[in-house]
């Protein structure tokens, strides 16, 4: 039955092998794309156009990377020290709260950054090898801030505005 009673031990994640999972992928993320992201700001960047635009978007998709792995190891945890257990009793409660609408806007918001960065990085790529390789210009880093600047403004974008109330 889907009702709620004293015997209900309904769980956000059901069965142990998906909370495992759940916290082994989310852990996995968060700390693999930390390493990518350090690695993006401080290690020194290649010199051409085509190496700085992919180094530009493969740190985007580690961001998006970062935000669901952070969403897994947050629904996990909830799930695991915050319900223990009792999330039938409290399912209205959770799923109105502000923290499930955040958890859901940092979801939404990692996997459309994923998403759009990595259907630019394959557009980009299949350009560039028709183009046979792009030579530095001037606009470069106008290209790669609109780039950045447009996937995440996307991605807030989708995931914030359900937030809003009317």
């Amino acid at each position: 039955s889907d009702e709620c009673n004293e015997d209900c031990g309904t769980e956000i994640i059901s069965g142990i092998f998906l909370k495992a999972l759940s916290w082994f992928l989310g852990l996995s993320a968060v700390l693999l794309n930390i390493v990518i992201l350090w690695k993006g700001i401080f290690q020194p960047w290649k010199k051409g156009a085509i190496s700085r635009i992919n180094r530009s978007v493969t740190f985007l998709i580690a961001v998006g990377d970062f935000l669901t792995g952070l969403y897994l190891l947050l629904i996990a945890f909830t799930d695991t020290f915050v319900m223990r257990g009792s999330y039938c009793n409290q399912r209205f409660r959770w799923l109105s709260s502000n923290s499930c609408a955040a958890l859901g806007a940092v979801s939404t918001m990692g996997g459309y950054m994923s998403l759009l960065s990595m259907t630019y990085l394959s557009l980009f790529r299949t350009i560039s090898i028709k183009a046979k390789g792009m030579e530095y210009d001037k606009g470069l880093y106008l290209r790669i801030f609109t780039i950045i600047v447009f996937v995440m403004a996307v991605s807030a974008t989708i995931s914030l505005v359900p937030l809003v109330d009317d």
